[in-house]
């Protein structure tokens, strides 16, 4: 089990299309600011607590739901079972959700860098600046 786990981590790329049983599943990619999922845009600590809500799922029986906010509607999670689990009125299968959540958790750090990296540089700008004219 530990090596399929671990097959299933590394074949992750961006953009991840998440199969699902019963519809066209979710498409996660990155956007300069959020992650997209679906269609709709996360910052990256939504992307991290749906990803965390996937997971929990399919450990254990319960559910979450996650509400992007900005008039988006909400992410429902939810457990169908041992081997499924429902994403947005999605059933993806146990191996699919374990993609998709390593694919929320990817995004979600590549937004991180991202916006780390542009505050980091007007930081230095300003810093400089501030320099310069003293």
């Amino acid at each position: 089990m530990a090596e399929r786990l671990s097959e299933l981590i590394a074949a992750v790329r961006l953009p991840h299309h998440a199969p699902s049983t019963d519809g066209d599943g979710l498409r996660v990619d990155v956007e300069p600011t959020a992650v997209l999922v679906g269609g709709r845009r996360l910052g990256p600590q939504l992307a991290n607590d749906l990803s965390r809500a996937v997971r929990a799922a399919l450990v254990a029986r319960c559910s979450r739901t996650v509400r992007p906010g900005g008039g988006q509607a909400p992410l429902m999670v939810c457990r169908i079972g041992d081997h499924a689990v429902r994403v947005d009125g999605q059933w993806f299968t146990r191996a699919a959700g374990i993609q998709l959540a390593v694919a929320l958790d990817i995004a979600a750090a590549q937004v991180r860098d991202r916006l780390e990296a542009v505050v980091t540089r007007w930081v230095t700008s300003e810093a400089e600046t501030s320099y310069m004219l003293s």
